[in-house]
């Protein structure tokens, strides 16, 4: 240290300058969206999507640890719908309802049967599930409905666009930032209704938080589209030493009505199979009298001494829609030989607008409405379920399901009920 001159004390160093202080970091702007725009974006994204596979957790609406969890992988089928292969682990529905122990599942969907092996028991469980609903009962059934994302494969994708209440900011999911938007509960319903976290860079989701029966959280995570998806079995096949059963049994929902309980004393799966079967060649068409797109009425009656087909179909099942363009092809061809062709829609649904998805894909054969009215008169159990009646006004023609040869079929059937001039 260095002495001034004269004296024995050392110079006091001077003090350092004090640390400027550094700036507060400025708080980041907070993002703000348009909610409706968000799931706008959303739902055209998942139109796009031909294959989606994920790994899903649900958790109730306690919390604490997933009650069922698994993987997902579904691939749009060419009518329309999707197909999907779920495996993983759930609760099932027992007797009644009531739930049981968590067990391991896995479930193919080929669009028309929904099949699960349960390996504790040696049993496949076996179902047509043609409708949205009894694919979800099925699923329910073998405790997986709550890691399928019905929000997305349901016909109503993302439900609740046009009732979105607001835009709940961002957080990041799974390593991808995400949009969470905020939909209002169905009327009647209480608490915060649904909420959707939509990645930013692909608008899928990452998190559904529902009420009401499914009410809980499912989170969606590895969520892969595209070709990097693995492809997955469908139609499983059955094990060797394996049952099929009907999760259903007495009592089962089938096309047309519930199965009559009194009619399956005895046994019941095979009392089960004869009710299912179809009118036959020969028997009488029953009678009926319903109404058009236009609201004029249309009566079998009204086309006596004709050949006439009927086809019992719905928007919604994937069969009969592959199946229309062979049956377009049949109008077609017979038009000016006095056939008529009718498509029986069956919709269940206010909503459905079957005469516009008629419209919109070219099929010009003619559309009688509410055909459900007649499901059970005509022994509809399954779709599409076509008869063929003769010009007498008996059957000559029984065909049920899609075949790639259905207008070769429906075209012999009908030269052989046409008038030999």
């Amino acid at each position: 240290m260095a002495l001034m001159p004269g004296c024995d004390r050392p110079v006091p160093p001077k003090p350092a300058p004090a640390p400027t202080p550094a700036p507060s970091p400025a708080e980041p702007p907070k993002v703000r969206k348009d909610p409706a725009q968000v799931l706008s974006a959303a739902r055209a994204a998942v139109e796009k999507v031909q294959v989606l596979s994920y790994t899903g957790a649900f958790v109730g609406p306690g919390g604490g640890e997933p009650s069922a969890k698994g993987e997902v992988t579904a691939t749009r089928a060419e009518a329309g719908g999707w197909m999907m292969h779920v495996k993983g682990t759930g609760v099932r529905s027992g007797e009644g309802g009531v739930a049981g122990k968590s067990k391991p599942f896995e479930i193919g969907y080929d669009g028309a049967t929904a099949r699960s092996i349960a390996e504790e028991d040696s049993v496949v469980y076996e179902t047509s599930a043609f409708e949205w609903d009894e694919l979800l009962a099925f699923m329910t059934a073998q405790g997986a409905r709550p890691i399928v994302a019905w929000e997305v494969f349901g016909e109503d994708v993302l439900p609740g666009a046009d009732i979105t209440l607001a835009f709940e900011g961002q957080e990041t999911l799974d390593g991808v930032l995400c949009d969470v938007v905020r939909v209002r509960p169905p009327e009647g319903a209480s608490g915060p209704g649904v909420r959707y976290a939509l990645g930013v860079s692909d608008s899928l989701p990452r998190r559904i938080e529902r009420v009401g029966a499914d009410a809980g959280t499912l989170t969606l995570t590895s969520v892969r589209t595209g070709p990097d998806v693995l492809s997955a079995v469908y139609a499983l096949p059955t094990p060797t030493g394996y049952r099929i059963r009907d999760p259903g049994r007495a009592g089962a929902k089938v096309a047309g009505g519930d199965v009559d309980k009194g009619s399956l004393l005895g046994d019941p799966e095979k009392k089960l199979q004869a009710s299912m079967q179809p009118l036959k060649v020969g028997d009488a068409a029953p009678a009926w009298e319903l109404k058009d797109a236009s609201g004029k009425t249309v009566s079998l009656a009204d086309f006596k001494g004709k050949v006439v087909v009927l086809d019992f179909w719905g928007t919604w099942c994937v069969w009969c829609v592959k199946a229309m363009p062979a049956i377009e092809a049949v109008h077609k061809k017979y038009a000016d030989r006095g056939v008529v062709v009718l498509g029986m829609n069956t919709e269940n649904d206010p909503d459905a607008d079957p005469a516009g998805f008629m419209k919109r894909n070219n099929f010009t054969y003619g559309l009688v409405l509410n055909a459900e009215k007649i499901t059970k008169a005509y022994k509809v159990l399954g779709y599409p379920q076509l008869y063929v009646v003769g010009p007498d006004g008996t059957i000559v023609g029984v065909e049920q399901g899609y075949s790639p040869d259905l207008e070769e079929k429906l075209s012999k059937i009908i030269d052989a009920a046409l008038p030999k001039n």
